[in-house]
């Protein structure tokens, strides 16, 4: 926080409200890193006061690692939206009013028919199990992982065979 002297009020920083979000969290600057695609050495930047965090791509990049739209990340950012409001959102999976699909629903919609509905069900069950949303990346590897696991399970099963089926043997004369 940023203050200029006795008698003024305190002005709360991007680099404020970014670093209070993350520790809300629960998230080291690492793990925020990781899940955001930053690198590890930007995060102590922009809780530092580097000005790279009103770039576009940058909020898009913490926006996906607290699994929040580019709208709802900027509203928390720019002090349009409080701590607590920003948390529950995150907790709820990103999913608002403005915001109709979670990162979940979103990545779901991305793979189509490349994922079962059992692999989504299974996704599904593990999602919720998650103490926060993750980024809609991290919903669609693990969509993927538990794909590729049911295929490579049905591969090892034996061939089908037909039923109800009957062979009759030829008679010899």
């Amino acid at each position: 926080m940023l203050q200029s002297g006795p008698g003024t009020v305190a002005r709360v920083t991007l680099a404020d409200r970014l670093k209070a979000l993350r520790k809300a969290m629960q998230l080291t600057q690492e793990q925020l890193a990781e899940r955001s695609g930053l690198r590890r050495t930007e995060l102590p930047r922009l809780e530092g006061g580097s000005n790279k965090g009103s770039s576009l791509a940058i909020r898009q990049a913490l926006a996906d690692g607290f699994g929040l739209t580019l709208d709802q990340i900027n509203a928390y950012l720019d002090g349009l939206a409080s701590l607590q409001e920003t948390v529950d959102l995150i907790k709820q999976g990103g999913a608002s009013p403005g915001s109709p699909m979670s990162p979940f629903e979103i990545a779901v919609a991305y793979l189509g028919d490349a994922v079962s509905p059992e692999a989504v069900a299974r996704v599904r069950a593990w999602a919720r199990a998650q103490p926060t949303a993750l980024p809609p990346r991290a919903y669609g590897d693990k969509l993927i992982e538990v794909q590729r696991e049911l295929l490579e399970r049905l591969s090892q099963l034996p061939p089908a065979t037909p039923t109800g089926t009957h062979v009759r043997k030829k008679r010899s004369s």
